[in-house]
C-alpha cells in the first residue's frame, strides 16, 4: 500500500491548527515505512506557504521543515502528465486546480490512497482513493491503519 499526502496532512503533522489532527497525522505516517509514503511537490509547496504565511515561521526554518519531508519520502513533481490529469479532474469533476494537481501526482506515482480532507472522502480516480483520515467516520482503510498503532 502506498499513500500520498495532501498538504493538510503535512500541515497538521507540523502542528498546524489542531493537536488531535496532529496526532492522527503522526500516527498514520509513523505506522508506515518511508517507501510507502509519497509527497507530491504541490503538497510541499502549499505546506511551505502555510508555514510562512499562517504559522509565521521564518522562511529559512520553513524551508528546512519542508525539505525534511522531501528528503525522507519519495516525491512526485508537477510534470506534463500531472498537469494534464489535473486539468481533466477540474473539467470532469470540478476539483480546485491545485487539489487536482495533488491527486494527479498521486496517480502518476502509483499511490493507492491520497490522504486529504480537502476532497470528497472515498472519491476514486485512476486507481487512487481519496481518504480523509480526520473524518468522524474514516474509510475502512484508515481505520485499519490506525488500529495497528
Amino acid at each position: 500500500m502506498r499513500l500520498a499526502l495532501d498538504s493538510n496532512v503535512l500541515i497538521y503533522a507540523e502542528g498546524g491548527n489542531d493537536a488531535h489532527r496532529q496526532k492522527i497525522a503522526h500516527d498514520i505516517i509513523g505506522s508506515l515505512q518511508p517507501s510507502q509514503i509519497l509527497v507530491p511537490l504541490q503538497s510541499a509547496a502549499e505546506t511551505f506557504r502555510w508555514l510562512v504565511k499562517k504559522a509565521g515561521i521564518e522562511r529559512a526554518r520553513a524551508s528546512s521543515r519542508t525539505s525534511w519531508w522531501l528528503e525522507k519520502f519519495e516525491t512526485q513533481d508537477t510534470n506534463r502528465e500531472v498537469f494534464s490529469g489535473a486539468a481533466d479532474l477540474t473539467v470532469a469533476h470540478g476539483l480546485q486546480f491545485f487539489d487536482a494537481i495533488i491527486l494527479a501526482a498521486a496517480s502518476v506515482a502509483a499511490a493507492d490512497i491520497l490522504l486529504s480532507e480537502d476532497m470528497h472522502n472515498g472519491f476514486v480516480w485512476r486507481g487512487v482513493t481519496v481518504a480523509n483520515p480526520f473524518a468522524a467516520e474514516p474509510l475502512p482503510i484508515i481505520r485499519t491503519i490506525l488500529s495497528r498503532i
